[in-house]
């Protein structure tokens, strides 16, 4: 989990494969399709889509 869609981005947290993730759109950037959703503090996080 990461505070904007880059990977200079602060990282906040992981997540582990088999756990879901309630997204509410994509944003391409750094060769990656990012997830962005809202987090249970309010802030947008964004994760890495891989595979």
């Amino acid at each position: 989990m990461r505070t904007a869609a880059s990977l200079n981005a602060s990282v906040v947290g992981q997540y582990s494969a088999g756990e879901s993730v309630y997204y509410i759109g994509t944003v391409s950037a750094d060769g990656y399709q990012w997830l962005k959703y809202l987090s249970n503090s309010g802030a947008y996080h964004y994760v890495a889509k891989i595979g």
